[in-house]
């Protein structure tokens, strides 16, 4: 959340705006964090395969989303830093 804050876009929104934005995103993650959970508490129970299936898919959707939303704000940084050693070398 600190991170999404502190983007130029969002320094120009108001706090209501802002506000919004991050329960947003909340609600966006909730389901997937909290399904994965939930079949991962079912799972526990060795007759309900089907429930470990489901814990093993949904955890692994939830590691390639935070891998995704980990590299690309990293790979913003980073092409935001080539940019301003482009522009202070000219």
């Amino acid at each position: 959340m600190r991170a999404m804050y502190s983007s130029a876009f969002m320094m120009k929104k108001s706090v209501k705006e802002k506000t919004v934005s991050g329960i947003r995103s909340m609600f966006a993650l909730l389901p997937i964090l909290g399904l994965t959970w939930i079949f991962g508490v079912l799972a526990m129970n060795e007759e309900c395969i089907i429930c470990q299936y489901l814990f093993a898919i949904f955890n692994s959707l939830q590691v390639c989303m935070n891998l995704t939303v980990f590299l690309s704000i990293h790979m913003i940084h980073a092409f935001t830093l080539t940019l301003c050693k482009v522009n202070v070398q000219i």
